[in-house]
């Protein structure tokens, strides 16, 4: 049975209502949630048995535009309107009002509600059997997509078999498809397919995994790991989970949750979905989220996010890189592919950790070889492509940094390996499975991310966290993102409320870059101002500058130059609008490249579109960003993501920042200083005082790993953390390709530091005889859980030689193999039975290990055992500290006292 688009149009109309109320102020996303619930559930439940199978990808892609990253339709508002007149024949009055659609006065929040309107002069008229179908509208969604080159391959390989093929007609592409399905639809439903074009429902605000959630209770689950709508609904409409009831009762839920996710795993070549995020907006919300648990503090690197499946069983497709958006990048970040191969070690199969697939995250870098550190984010346009283009440079400039930078990639976490490590393994697991896949460590190309392991249960827990958010800030960091060591990749099933924190010196109130700027000018519609209700009239984005000649203005009387540098829409209150709207109104000129306002405008930058007015006068905003960035085909400084903060009503433009000083500012804000440590030691007392003043109620000193904070970095481009005494992972000494300065700068920030910025447990002034016996390895491996219980092994390592030689090497000898497991209870020195156990396993033996772990599971219930497994690779890690002292590796000097084998734990039985 067919699916008519009206019936979707009826939903989205009915939604729509709901986003301006009567007393005309817009409702937020939040508040709309439970006022579009009920009415999505009706729908639903009305239309579920027309809903078949084979309509759901084009029903969700129509309830969800965005969620198609690979359809590209190579339009926006402008030349969609070009096609529309010429599709509908438009005499030159309606054409006309179609152009002027952004024009204040006309009540049109965007160009849908405008085509809505024109349409409406002469509404078309519909016959039954003639109604545009869902079907319909895929199909020529797919075919405008099949024309545009930043499609995706899959897209762009159906051109030849759309109907444009078949028809033979002379009529332009764009023209025939849209006017094909144009011509049949009302006024109200034409307005619904321009924003479906225009890939925004906006003002209706859908959440798209309550709508995945009223459609079916495991879509969302589905989602998470199917991050793809084809083949997450593919799996939903498979044999298996048709077995799923749509809408199980409440009690049911949960169980089924738990059921459907043992049969849910990432599909190579489809992009897994990411973990919920949350932005920390203070200190005092990271310390209450995380509470008494483990975390990892990662560095958040300034590049461009890839998620790389490897399938070595498809030949020349065995690499798929995709973006956050979950755009396929493989071919746009060609240079990476040969760094990955040999990172990874796939040519060697005797070397290689990966036996057919996997699926890694990494962050996409450029390194600077003149300045020996990783380049700013606007580095990256000159290394990667959009469908062959290159996007934001020149290819002249291409060339000129072709031999001074290089690409580099960070990887942080593991997805999948083979059948090792799936999205629900811990990431303390992921973590140890991604050191031993990276075989070999390429400097400054193929390297782990930076972190921290912070056990918030430690007396010290607060000062080492705001230490190391200090030492990020100074070290000019993004951020961090901070991740639970016990939690999953994705959450579902009985593993919920799995999320990730995302910090950054930014999100805190006052603690971001800032300036105060002159805005010269401003613009109506556009995204922003339909999601907060914002009439016609009422410009929502400002044109941020700065003077040029301020020095000719002040001691010559200059006309003023300005150069526009940003646009600014967020973060603007009722109040500021208000004003800004009154300004517009009385002390503002209509744009023009002739415009006759008391200053002039250096000429505007491709990237920014034309402003709708100019401020007679311009008034001062003070706003704040996320650090400072290089926009596309500029070589200038300005503000990254940019916020206003205060208008300063009461200043003049000649009190705002320059132009030099913006590139003064953005300079210095990039640059790692000289004193970084009087620097670190200055943020950590601003994130001090904005810190609740309390006494720290954790009383639970951790042993082991966690006895001290420590970072964890391979990376030679961390040589500067030695300033501030900062251990690394790797006892490897850097190498001479690491953020370099000078012997005499190193020298000189050494002897000004009078103690270690470190003032966690561990760090204290001690006796020198003492200091000599906690440096000793074999301290550093006397925190490993292979003494502190009895060591048995799985049955396939009780005959490996080198396993024996291993337990030799160390000393340990309290040792046995599983069958003995259960059986035979060990003693400590006063005769009480030992009621733990440490099993090794060869984790690569998946179905012994299931099988194993079975058993043991039932006798640790019975006799009341904890046994802990390891990888048996623990012993290699706790041989390779002992050899590392016996060689005198000169980086022993700076490694932690305390080893992290929990990176090692694979699991504990109870």
């Amino acid at each position: 049975m067919t699916f008519l688009f009206a019936h979707v149009c009826d939903l989205l109309s009915t939604l729509e209502a709901h986003h301006l109320p009567a007393n005309g102020k817009a409702r937020t996303s939040d508040e709309l949630r439970p006022l579009y619930k009920p009415h999505l559930a009706s729908w639903f439940t009305y239309f579920r048995p027309d809903l078949t199978p084979e309509i759901w990808l084009a029903l969700f892609s129509l309830l969800w535009p965005e969620g198609r990253p690979d359809r590209v339709y190579g339009f926006k508002e402008e030349g969609l309107i070009s096609a529309v007149v010429g599709a509908m024949c438009l005499g030159t009055g309606r054409a006309d009002e179609l152009r002027r659609w952004r024009t204040g006065g006309r009540g049109d929040q965007d160009l849908g509600e405008c085509i809505e309107r024109v349409f409406a002069m002469a509404e078309n008229i519909v016959l039954p059997s003639n109604a545009v179908t869902i079907a319909e509208v895929e199909s020529i969604l797919d075919e405008l997509a099949a024309h545009c080159r930043f499609s995706s391959s899959d897209i762009r390989a159906s051109r030849d078999n759309g109907i444009l093929k078949k028809s033979k007609t002379t009529v332009p592409t764009r023209q025939f498809l849209l006017g094909s399905i144009y011509q049949r639809l009302s006024s109200r439903d034409a307005k619904w397919f321009t924003r479906i074009l225009l890939k925004t429902l906006l003002p209706v605000s859908l959440d798209h995994e309550a709508v995945f959630r009223e459609f079916h209770f495991l879509l969302p689950e589905i989602w998470r790991v199917r991050g793809e709508l084809k083949s997450a609904l593919a799996l939903l409409g498979s044999k298996t989970f048709k077995l799923f009831p749509c809408k199980p009762s409440a009690e049911d839920e949960d169980e089924l949750r738990d059921a459907a996710s043992r049969l849910l795993m990432p599909e190579i070549g489809v992009k897994v979905g990411r973990p919920v995020f949350i932005k920390a907006l203070s200190c005092d919300q990271v310390l209450r989220t995380v509470g008494k648990s483990t975390w990892a503090m990662e560095r958040k690197y300034d590049g461009e996010y890839c998620q790389i499946h490897i399938d070595l069983t498809k030949g020349k497709d065995w690499l798929k890189i995709y973006s956050k958006s979950g755009r396929d990048s493989t071919q746009d970040r060609a240079g990476c592919h040969s760094i990955i191969r040999e990172c990874l070690q796939l040519d060697s199969p005797n070397k290689r950790i990966v036996k057919q697939k996997c699926i890694l995250e990494a962050e996409f870098l450029v390194y600077s070889n003149k300045d020996q550190q990783i380049a700013s984010f606007h580095a990256i346009r000159n290394h990667v492509t959009r469908s062959g283009t290159y996007i934001g440079t020149s290819l002249s400039v291409v060339d000129r940094h072709r031999d001074s930078e290089h690409i580099m990639l960070k990887f942080f976490d593991c997805i999948l390996l083979d059948d090792i490590c799936t999205p629900i393994s811990s990431y303390n697991a992921r973590r140890h499975h991604l050191e031993q896949l990276l075989v070999k460590k390429l400097p400054n190309r193929a390297e782990l991310a930076t972190r921290i392991v912070v056990d918030f249960a430690a007396a010290d827990s607060r000062a080492t966290f705001l230490e190391a958010f200090a030492q990020g800030i100074g070290m000019k960091w993004e951020g961090f993102v901070m991740k639970p060591c016990d939690g999953s990749y994705v959450g579902w099933g009985m593993h919920k409320g799995n999320f990730w924190i995302k910090l950054k010196k930014d999100y805190i109130p006052g603690f971001g870059d800032s300036a105060d700027f002159a805005i010269v000018g401003g613009r109506h519609g556009g995204r922003r101002g339909m999601e907060r209700g914002l009439d016609s009239g009422t410009a929502n984005t400002f044109y941020a500058a700065c003077l040029v000649n301020k020095h000719d203005v002040v001691a010559l009387s200059a006309k003023p130059i300005f150069k526009i540098v940003f646009t600014v829409s967020y973060n603007l209150t009722q109040a500021d609008l208000k004003f800004l709207k009154s300004q517009r109104y009385f002390h503002s000129i209509e744009f023009s490249e002739s415009h006759t306002a008391a200053y002039g405008l250096s000429p505007l930058d491709p990237h920014f579109p034309e402003p709708d007015f100019l401020f007679s006068t311009p008034p001062v905003i003070e706003c704040f960003g996320a650090g400072f960035d290089k926009t596309a085909v500029s070589d200038y400084w300005t503000l990254r993501w940019p916020r206003v903060q205060k208008i300063h009503k009461d200043r003049e433009y000649l009190e705002a920042v320059t132009f030099q000083e913006l590139q003064e500012m953005g300079r210095k804000a990039m640059t790692v200083s000289a004193d970084i440590a009087a620097e670190v030691k200055e943020w950590e007392q601003k994130l001090k005082s904005s810190v609740r003043k309390g006494k720290d109620k954790h009383t639970h000193n951790p042993k082991g790993m966690l006895a001290r904070s420590f970072w964890q970095a391979d990376s030679p481009t961390t040589e500067l953390l030695d300033t501030v005494h900062w251990a690394l992972s790797s006892v490897t000494p850097p190498a001479s390709g690491s953020q370099s300065h000078s012997a005499t700068e190193r020298s000189s920030a050494a002897a000004k530091r009078k103690r270690p910025l470190s003032q966690i447990s561990g760090n204290n002034m001690s006796p020198p005889a003492r200091e000599v016996e906690s440096r000793s390895p074999r301290r550093a491996i006397s925190t490993s859980p292979l003494f502190s219980s009895p060591v048995y092994l799985m049955e396939c390592l009780s005959d490996k030689a080198e396993v024996q030689e291993l337990f030799d090497a160390l000393g340990i000898s309290r040792r046995g193999s599983c069958k003995d497991l259960a059986g035979v209870a060990g003693h400590d020195d006063e005769g009480s039975e030992i009621r733990k156990r440490v099993l090794l396993v060869e984790e690569r033996r998946r179905e012994d290990m299931r099988s194993l772990v079975g058993r043991l599971s039932r006798a640790s219930a019975e006799l009341g055992l904890v046994v802990d497994v390891y990888s048996w690779r623990i012993l290699k890690k706790m041989k390779r500290v002992l050899d590392c002292a016996v060689e005198g590796t000169t980086g022993l000097k700076r490694r932690r006292t305390e080893e992290d084998w929990s990176v090692m734990h694979l699991d504990t039985i109870c």
